[in-house]
């Protein structure tokens, strides 16, 4: 046992655990020895701490003590015939049944912890889901609510128009960050299994093929189909009286953020002031990504007017540099007008912007470049060739570099682009 012990060995009872100390384990084991005294094991040393329990109570323990044992020299190792004997007996039994007892118990408030945080968890996930797609949903709801309702009031005469604006917002709800299920969109079941029962192409195509236009533009055509081509002004209303709708502090041009689904900016081109109207709205897909697909959708065939098509196309998405090997950009002959007008506010009027200009060789505003394809005149331009093709000839691309081949290299890289979103 050493020198510093008298070969007698003796019996200790531990009597508990002192914390706050200066033992590096941070719990003392406290023990009494069969003379009384008490000592305290910090897994390395054992340390006389107390004479009694009366100084113990008295004065508390001393520690370190004055007077320590190794542990090797304090402690007699027990065999195995030993410890068998001491787990037998009433005692270890005991000891045994409280050590698994303790155990169950530890490892069912592990257990209720753990669920307890997975709990919190999803509860955070739901709570950022339904914040940061709260606009989203609420303007898909309402747009959706108020074609269903203009399509009724017209006996389904634009159910085309209903289909098309479903695919368009189930798809954009699906690339959204974080996605949103038409589900999470139209909450209520049975509104849901209806318009599954009558739309059910939207459902069955949003998750693998492109739409070919925002929602918007949809609501667009069927505020001409409801108002006549002629009424401007009853049109640029109707859509300023939606947008508040669906936004109540929409009534303000958005500075940081664009509204979901709502385009800024409606354009009207004419091939004269006497000729019929045209309109088009900017993209309404909010988010860069979004953005970049819808335009990019819009340029493969069944969209765009092919020509406007091939102007979007003569221009990199990445960082608007034109194509080396492609120019499909058009001039509108005289005296076609292309004139947007601000959604919000006091509907100003808007110049075009660097973007337009190289596409149409517009004059405007050449501080401010939106990306190509994305402003209102692109789709207004696109319904006015599609309608006229004398003066669409006339805007024919005269470039040597618009040749068919160079524009199926064009529409391969859009199509690769794609891909790749």
């Amino acid at each position: 046992m050493g020198e510093i012990l008298s070969p007698e060995i003796v019996s200790m009872q531990v009597v508990g655990v002192v914390e706050g100390t200066s033992c590096p384990w941070d719990q003392l084991v406290l023990m009494i020895c069969e003379d009384g005294k008490l000592y305290a094991y910090d897994e390395e040393e054992l340390h006389l701490v107390a004479s009694s329990l009366k100084q113990l109570d008295e004065e508390g323990i001393e520690y370190p003590a004055s007077k320590t044992y190794y542990k090797g020299e304090a402690f007699k190792d027990m065999t195995m015939k030993d410890w068998e004997k001491v787990w037998n007996s009433p005692t270890g039994r005991k000891l045994d049944r409280e050590h698994r007892k303790e155990a169950d118990k530890a490892k069912a408030e592990a257990e209720a912890k753990a669920q307890a945080v997975k709990a919190e968890a999803r509860k955070k996930i739901k709570e950022e889901f339904l914040n940061e797609t709260r606009y989203f949903r609420h303007n898909a709801a309402a747009i959706i609510k108020k074609m269903k309702e203009l399509n009724d009031s017209r006996q389904g005469r634009a159910k085309l128009l209903v289909d098309e604006i479903l695919h368009s917002i189930f798809f954009l709800g699906r690339i959204n960050t974080p996605p949103i299920s038409p589900g999470k969109i139209v909450k209520k079941s049975k509104m849901l299994k209806k318009l599954k029962k009558e739309f059910p192409r939207p459902f069955e195509l949003y998750s693998s093929e492109l739409p070919r236009r925002t929602p918007f533009s949809c609501l667009l055509d069927m505020i001409v189909f409801l108002k006549g081509r002629q009424n401007e002004n009853e049109i640029k209303q109707k859509l300023q009286e939606l947008i508040r709708e669906l936004h109540p502090k929409a009534s303000e041009p958005p500075k940081k953020k664009k509204i979901p689904l709502v385009s800024s900016t409606i354009c009207v081109s004419q091939k004269n002031p006497k000729s019929e109207k045209y309109y088009g709205v900017s993209m309404s897909a909010s988010g860069k990504l979004p953005g970049r697909i819808m335009v990019a959708a819009s340029c493969l065939p069944g969209s765009w007017d092919s020509y406007v098509a091939g102007a979007v196309m003569t221009f990199n998405p990445e960082d608007k540099s034109k194509k080396s090997y492609f120019d499909g950009t058009i001039q509108l002959p005289q005296p076609v007008t292309c004139q947007a007008f601000s959604l919000h506010g006091e509907g100003a009027q808007k110049l075009p912007c660097t973007s337009c200009a190289n596409l149409f060789r517009l004059r405007g505003n050449y501080e401010v470049g939106w990306p190509y394809g994305n402003c209102a005149e692109v789709e207004s331009v696109s319904n006015l060739f599609k309608k006229d093709t004398e003066v669409r000839e006339q805007a024919r691309p005269t470039s040597e570099k618009f040749t068919t081949e160079n524009r199926s290299k064009a529409e391969e890289s859009v199509r690769e682009d794609l891909r790749f979103c």
